[in-house]
């Protein structure tokens, strides 16, 4: 298994508010495709999991 790439600068952040995500949504729906597999999540407090 190959091992993961520590050096790799993080991801920026997202914007799905901006002027270009409004013009066109699918650029941005590649780069989250790309970033990785959606991950089911547990919020604080007893809140409901959320993907």
């Amino acid at each position: 298994m190959p091992t993961p790439d520590r050096s790799a600068q993080p991801p920026g952040p997202i914007d799905p508010y901006g002027a270009a995500y409004k013009r066109d949504p699918y650029p941005l729906y590649t780069e989250l495709r790309a970033r990785g597999p959606v991950h089911r999540v547990r919020f604080p407090r007893g809140c409901a999991p959320g993907w």
